[in-house]
């Protein structure tokens, strides 16, 4: 079985200090914000328990504006 909290991590941004900030700024602007606000804050609920439940929270290439994936592991 995966344990997939070791294999995002090879993808893991350090960049970014909360969720909003990971989906603000790697996520691209169609895929998120621009879909509209509900959709934007849904979104980030759903990455938010995510990463609370899991530890981390990952977007895939076709979301993100690096066109790879992309992980946000909580810093500590």
């Amino acid at each position: 079985m995966t344990n997939y909290y070791e294999f995002y991590k090879k993808y893991q941004v350090k960049d970014v200090k909360s969720v909003d900030e990971f989906l603000k700024k790697y996520t691209k602007y169609d895929r998120h914000e621009g879909r509209g606000k509900e959709y934007a804050e849904n979104r980030l609920r759903v990455y938010t328990k995510e990463f609370l439940e899991e530890g981390y929270t990952y977007m895939s290439h076709f979301e993100s504006v690096t066109g790879e994936v992309v992980s946000f592991y909580d810093i500590k």
